[in-house]
């Protein structure tokens, strides 16, 4: 496969994300996939029961040898319960890096999925941050 197929292939996944289109994920995942992530497919559906607009589009994508990174910036708004915490109406901004192995097609690992959940939860008002917390995090 060439680096632009492999991105391709990403894009495709982050679609149908962003569709909520999980049965795509059957065509695009080998069946020996080792889902480091934790569950994939629940934690996306949770995702959309939450933040039932959630939209994240591909800032960057890079492509080398059968490893393809997808950086993705993202919004959505907090409608329904999400990890426990109820619906606050309040929209929220994310962003994130993903890295995919590809090979022949087929993604056959995410390798690393890097959010920034204490932010997330910050925008919530499930966490407060300490004094000291906020002058380390002025944002």
């Amino acid at each position: 496969m060439t680096l632009e197929k492999n991105k391709a292939i990403v894009r495709r996944f982050n679609d149908a994300f962003n569709k909520n289109e999980l049965e795509i994920f059957d065509d695009l995942f080998s069946p020996e996939l080792v889902d480091v992530s934790f569950q994939l497919k629940q934690n996306i559906t949770d995702i959309h029961k939450g933040f039932p607009d959630v939209y994240r589009p591909i800032v960057n994508i890079i492509a080398e040898g059968d490893r393809v990174w997808m950086y993705v910036n993202g919004t959505g708004t907090h409608t329904g319960e999400y990890h426990g915490i109820v619906p606050t109406g309040k929209k929220i901004t994310f962003s994130g890096v993903v890295i995919f192995r590809i090979i022949d097609g087929k993604i056959v690992d995410i390798e690393a999925q890097l959010w920034d959940f204490m932010d997330l939860f910050k925008q919530l008002g499930a966490i407060e941050f300490t004094e000291i917390a906020k002058r380390i995090f002025p944002k």
